[in-house]
């Protein structure tokens, strides 16, 4: 029923952006601004008048539609990336979970360019946007603690795992790669599988999302070969000891 109901909003949406993009700037609630923002992505839709939508809530003191347009504004959603508003509309977003993954994703970015980088600081905002509910620092929580070696593999995948579960196609998709990458091809087969075709998962990023579909589907074709061949070699292994267990018999039968 929410997946029925999420689609005729959508539906609605696309329709109006479409159809009156100019039209969608005023009168519209913080819902109806997130229900567009979640037509991202749709193919060929049409996201021109998100940002005034969201803009228009923001002077009225939202700062969830500050979040958001800070998502906007940093994965160029609705129009061209602009680091410079997406710092000034995280930081006006206050608690909100997506504000804060925002300032988490920005310092991240900062300290990515930095000869000695310090992720201290960076660790401690996802941390934070995380325990509010951010699926998405979950995910980029747990990349950053495994690529500085900050915590066991255990905890990593938990992390991955806790990103997919609250919506975050990422966290399926980077759960999969570490469970191949640590030999468990069974379980990195049914993750891989959930990311190329489970359709209530989604990210933040339009194309990074596609991305992840394509190499998940890609992945579980090998992994399906690869399990197949071992079940083929393992048979053929089998078969042939126990012709070579009948022939010893034989063998023995006559010299008995």
């Amino acid at each position: 029923m929410k997946q029925l109901i999420l689609l005729f909003t959508l539906i609605i949406f696309t329709s109006i952006s479409r159809g009156q993009p100019s039209n969608i700037q005023s009168g519209y609630t913080y819902e109806e601004a997130l229900a567009l923002y979640n037509t991202r992505f749709l193919k060929d839709v049409d996201l021109s008048g998100l940002r005034p939508t969201l803009e228009s809530r923001a002077t009225l003191g939202d700062s969830r539609a500050h979040a958001l347009l800070s998502l906007c504004y940093f994965y160029g959603l609705g129009g061209d990336q602009d680091l410079k508003k997406a710092w000034s509309s995280a930081n006006a977003g206050g608690e909100d979970p997506n504000a804060l993954f925002m300032l988490a994703r920005l310092e991240h970015q900062k300290q990515d360019a930095n000869k000695s980088p310090d992720y201290t600081d960076v660790i401690r905002l996802y941390r934070k946007a995380a325990e509010t509910g951010s699926a998405a620092a979950y995910n980029n929580l747990a990349t950053l603690l495994g690529t500085t070696k900050q915590a066991e593999a255990s905890d990593i995948l938990a992390l991955y795992q806790k990103a997919g579960d609250l919506g975050d196609i990422m966290g399926y998709f980077n759960l999969a790669k570490n469970l191949r990458s640590q030999g468990e091809l069974k379980k990195a087969l049914q993750m891989y599988a959930k990311v190329a075709d489970d359709f209530t998962l989604h990210t933040v990023d339009p194309v990074i999302e596609a991305s992840a579909r394509k190499s998940a589907a890609y992945a579980a074709g090998e992994i399906e070969e690869a399990i197949s061949k071992d079940r083929k070699e393992t048979s053929d292994k089998q078969e042939g000891e126990k012709k070579e267990f009948v022939e010893g018999r034989r063998k023995a039968a006559f010299t008995w």
